[in-house]
């Protein structure tokens, strides 16, 4: 069975950048998205004072730091993936 372009018009496989591309701005899409990390770590940093302030530092410290590194680290992931791998844009060139 063999799928042509036809059968499934949405699909596209995604393309690496183009190593000569000129630098770009972001997107308010990618704004907004960064914007909710930044919600996510202000969210995990309340926790962490209300925990200090409670005299929890020890539980505190490791619990924060669990979590920050959770949302760093999908962060950074998908900060690279779409570096990478531009998905969208809606050329239809290629």
């Amino acid at each position: 069975m063999t799928h042509s372009r036809s059968v499934r018009p949405f699909y596209r496989p995604m393309r690496p950048r183009s190593r000569d591309e000129p630098n770009r701005a972001a997107t308010p899409l990618e704004l907004f998205f960064d914007l909710c990390f930044v919600v996510a770590v202000a969210q995990a940093a309340g926790n962490l004072h209300h925990d200090v302030s409670e005299g929890h530092l020890g539980h505190a410290l490791t619990r924060y730091l669990m979590v920050f590194f959770a949302i760093w680290w999908s962060w950074m992931n998908f900060t690279w993936f779409a570096s990478a791998y531009d998905t969208d844009d809606d050329d239809d060139s290629g």
